[in-house]
């Protein structure tokens, strides 16, 4: 059941939601390269695209917010195993992109919208964790290592796994997100370190599979990422970074202020300037300036997680806030960092920039709960207040 209203941190609501208008700006002025360059619609139909994309993904963060909170606890199990079902599909299904094999995604019947399961798996397999590492057992009995192996690590090393072959950066994005939860919620040092080395060595042996594998098998797979690593060891090497070299020769051009909004020269010659590389065109055209305020409103959202994480008593709703708002302030982070040259070529989106639905639409879902956990947090304080009113003192 979803009850009606606008509730929940206003703050975060004005953050998100100046995003969301900030990115109509850059999304128009990239998509000049979809279509004068790729010759894929035109920049007007780019942008009425993403605005449908962005109010439909407000739509959702409006519907989720209002969702009572106690059911996520009762549907992490099913979302968990319903999100694995689809990545398990997307595994087999061999689509095929652009010559190129494109297993990360999963077509909607009829509609023929496509979409990526591995986004939704992340958002799954946060609020599973967050269930487990809070579920009561009997007489209150803190969970073995062997219980915690089957009950956490296996699902997250399943979903980790089915990724891995054809998503990388996804991978390690929900590995890492998983692992500082977990960590969040009190799991021993000791134990990491033996799960670290299990994960290490079965890393390692799919690494060698594969390299035993067909060769066109392995140029799908390690190829990329061994391209990816070599292009960010060579510094500014034409060939091995074409991508990297132009968006920071985008941002060198911006220098304080920027060129200004739509002037971009980069953007015809950057590939993923709608995507991938949005940051570098949104520096070249607004400046270092506008690339700090970019940064400082992820800071000011990271921010209100905290605040709202802090205010909420229930441990379930917090490290389900903290598990869903990791992934997005990591994701951003890493985007920026790839732009900046101090991270390898990832393929992550800039969360709410980026032109895309999938990626959108499901920041907007988790954003969605987080406001609805901090509508549930204002409650509890309300009613706290209401009782500290209603007590009668005597001197």
């Amino acid at each position: 059941m979803v009850s009606g209203g606008i509730n929940g941190d206003r703050s975060l609501w004005v953050l998100l939601l100046l995003l969301g208008l900030f990115s109509f700006l850059p999304v128009f002025s990239a998509a000049s390269n979809l279509a004068y360059t790729v010759g894929q619609g035109t920049p007007y139909s780019h942008f009425v695209k993403h605005m449908i994309i962005l109010v439909m993904g407000f739509v959702l963060m409006y519907i989720f917010h209002n969702i009572p909170q106690h059911s996520f606890r009762k549907i992490a199990l099913i979302g968990l195993i319903l999100s694995i079902g689809l990545l398990v599909m997307a595994t087999f299904q061999n689509t095929i992109i652009g010559g190129a094999k494109a297993s990360r995604w999963l077509t909607v019947p009829i509609l023929g919208l496509t979409f990526q399961p591995s986004n939704i798996s992340m958002i799954a397999l946060m609020i599973y964790c967050a269930h487990i590492l809070t579920k009561k057992g009997k007489k209150d009995q803190q969970m073995t290592f062997y219980k915690s192996i089957l009950l956490l690590w296996l699902p997250i090393g399943l979903v980790v796994g089915l990724v891995l072959p054809f998503d990388l950066s996804t991978a390690a994005l929900i590995l890492l997100s998983a692992v500082l939860l977990i960590f969040i919620g009190g799991y021993s040092i000791k134990r990491f370190l033996i799960i670290g080395a299990l994960g290490i060595g079965a890393f390692a042996l799919f690494i060698y599979i594969n390299q035993q594998g067909p060769e066109a098998d392995q140029t799908n797979r390690l190829g990329t990422w061994k391209s990816r690593v070599d292009g960010f060891l060579s510094g500014d090497d034409h060939q091995k970074n074409y991508q990297i070299v132009r968006a920071k020769a985008a941002i060198a051009s911006g220098k304080i202020i920027g060129v200004g909004p739509g002037k971009s020269r980069i953007k015809t010659i950057l590939p993923q300037s709608t995507s991938d590389f949005i940051y570098a065109i949104i520096v070249e055209e607004y400046g270092f300036l506008g690339g700090v305020l970019l940064m400082l409103v992820y800071c000011l959202i990271l921010f209100r997680i905290v605040v709202i994480t802090y205010h909420i008593r229930e441990p379930f709703k917090k490290l389900l806030v903290i598990g869903i708002g990791i992934p997005f302030v990591i994701q951003a982070l890493v985007n920026i960092a790839v732009s900046l040259q101090l991270l390898p070529v990832t393929g992550l989106a800039l969360p709410m920039m980026s032109m895309g639905g999938t990626s959108i639409w499901i920041t907007c879902m988790a954003f969605g709960i987080i406001l609805g956990m901090s509508k549930y947090a204002q409650n509890q304080n309300s009613l706290d207040v209401e009782r500290i009113r209603g007590i009668k003192t005597d001197f």
